[in-house]
This record gives structure tokens, C-alpha cells and sequence, in this order.
């Protein structure tokens, strides 16, 4: 059984067109269940609509929770062996549900599993933007560890895992949590293929986050560490991993305690240190090792400080 975990808030403009990619996948899913965080536009009587039409199952919150605690409710909520996470505006490919499917089914249902696939970033009109939604990158639970390839909404969960990850903790982001806590005690799969649209628009928590400018590529190209990891110091995976570390204390094999710590070796370390301690990791492809190499280079060569 396939279930589907839905957070919504104010959500009308583009949840049918969500709801629809979502119901003529290849394979639809036995359950679709939404959380609504209190919407106050016509959120509710679409899903009622759906409702009525798919038996859509849909709850709404007495009070605001926020994203990563709505997310939670939804997923707490799903009876599928397997459970997808979807945002409420963007557009499923039809075969994305099925090929997460035939990949997760790989490992037996008893392993805490998960496997993402990618995105091509659109504008509010599914016309393709010039930027990176995710990264087209293959690898294994090592990659995850250097940076979280763990888009939120391509991923794909096995019931063994919600006893590792329930309830989220507010350290971190949804998304990165359930991929790193998968990378450490679990099966981490990839799909290296785009299997949807990810919507940027102006309502949308990743898309405010966004330069508007014309020269947006040129801007991000410069600053290199929205591409790769480590072109600073101390960042956000640093700083979740070693809440990781504490939270599964006990339940990480020795094998990946140490990648983990030599990781989190890398970040603590000076930039030349950090490039070599890197190129030695297991996982990482030698088109991500190249880069993060370059970055460094030239990060010693224009003296351009670490951050923190």
C-alpha cells in the first residue's frame, strides 16, 4: 500500500494541478492524506472536492503548526507500507510515484529505506528557470553525508523508517533530517533522472529565498557555496550532523561512524586540509570531487575567509 503525506496553507492557486498530476500517475497512490495549517483562502473546498471525487483523506489544523511540524502530522497520519512526500504546488511527472516505487521495493520492507529522485526548477507557469532545484547527482549514503540530497518533495519512505524520524526535531529541516537519518542507519537510494516540476513563485517558502535578479546565475556562480559544500567553513550540514550524531547515538554502525566523523573532520579543518580529506571520501562522484576542489583553490587564492 502506497500512501501520500500532503502538507497545505493557502494552497488554491495551484493544488489542482498538483492534485491532478498526483491522481493520473502510472501508479496512484492508496491514500492521499493532507494536513491543512489553517488556510483562510479556498484550500479547504478544493480538497473537499477531491474528497468527494478520489476519496481524498484531508484533516485541518485548530491552530497554526508550521511546515515541518504539518509534514509530521501528515506522514504520522499515512497506513501505507510506503509513504511519498509532496508539496501542494508543483507538478508530478506520471511514472515518478512508480519508479520511487520500483526502486525502494529493491531492500527489504524491515530496512529504514528511502529514495529521492530530481526536479527541473519552473516559474509559475512550468516554463524552465536557468537555475539548479537539485543537483543531477547518483552516489550512495556517503554523498547524503556531505550534503543533503534530499528534496523534500521527490522522496520516498518505507514504514521501517518512521520509528527513526517521528517526531521531527525543530534542529532541523524536514527534509534534511529524514535524509541524513536514512544515510546513517538505513538503505539511502537515488534516482538520477528528473521526475517533476518544483514550482518557484512568490508564495512558495524556497522561492522567497531566491534572487529575482537578471543576473541570478552570475550572482550564485560567484558565491560557489550554493553549489558546493564546504566552500564554507561551518554550515548548515555541519551543524546537522553532529546533532545526528547525538540523536542516533548507539544506532550507527561503526562503518558509518566513521565516515560520518571524518565528514565532520572535513568542515573543522583549513581549506587545503579540507580539499584532500574530501577527495579521499568514498561516494562523492569525480565531477562533485572537481568542483569542490576548484572551489577551494580558489577560496586559498583570493584569501576569501570561512564563515560561520
Amino acid at each position: 500500500m502506497i500512501s501520500l503525506a500532503m502538507p497545505t496553507y493557502n494552497g488554491e492557486r495551484f493544488l489542482r494541478e498538483q492534485l491532478d498530476s498526483i491522481y493520473n500517475q502510472t501508479i496512484v497512490p492508496d491514500e492521499v492524506i493532507v494536513v491543512d495549517d489553517c488556510s483562510t483562502d479556498g484550500t479547504i473546498s478544493i480538497l473537499e472536492e477531491y474528497k468527494k471525487k478520489y476519496g481524498l483523506k484531508y484533516w485541518v489544523n485548530e491552530k497554526n503548526l508550521g511546515y515541518n511540524k504539518n509534514f509530521e502530522k501528515a506522514i504520522s497520519l499515512c497506513t501505507g507500507d510506503y509513504i511519498a512526500l509532496s508539496d501542494q504546488d508543483d507538478v508530478w511527472f506520471p511514472q515518478k510515484i512508480e519508479e520511487s516505487y520500483n526502486r525502494i521495493i529493491e531492500y527489504p520492507s524491515d530496512e529504514p529505506s528511502l529514495v529521492s529522485s530530481h526536479s527541473i526548477a519552473v516559474d509559475e507557469n512550468l516554463t524552465p528557470l536557468p537555475i539548479v532545484a537539485s543537483d543531477i547527482q547518483g552516489g550512495d549514503w556517503r554523498l547524503n553525508l556531505t550534503r543533503y540530497y534530499s528534496q523534500g518533495c521527490t522522496l520516498m519512505m518505507n514504514r521501517a523508517l518512521l520509528k527513526y524520524i517521528l517526531p521531527f526535531p525543530d534542529e532541523m529541516i524536514y527534509d534534511a533530517y529524514i535524509g541524513l537519518t536514512a544515510s546513517l542507519i538505513g538503505n539511502r537510494l537515488y534516482i538520477p533522472k528528473n521526475l517533476m516540476f518544483y514550482r518557484f513563485h512568490g508564495a512558495n517558502s524556497y522561492a522567497s529565498e531566491v534572487s529575482k535578479s537578471p543576473f541570478f546565475i552570475f550572482t550564485r556562480l560567484c558565491e560557489l557555496h550554493a553549489y558546493v559544500p564546504f566552500w564554507y567553513k561551518k554550515d548548515d550540514q555541519y551543524r546537522f550532523l553532529l546533532f545526528m550524531k547525538n540523536k542516533l547515538k548507539g544506532k550507527i554502525s561503526p562503518e558509518r561512524e566513521l565516515v560520518m566523523d571524518k565528514v565532520i573532520r572535513i568542515f573543522e579543518v583549513g581549506k587545503i586540509r579540507r580539499m584532500f580529506l574530501f577527495l579521499s571520501l568514498k561516494g562523492p562522484s569525480t565531477y562533485q570531487k572537481i568542483k569542490i576542489s576548484i572551489a577551494l583553490i580558489l577560496k586559498t587564492l583570493f584569501f576569501i575567509e570561512d564563515k560561520y
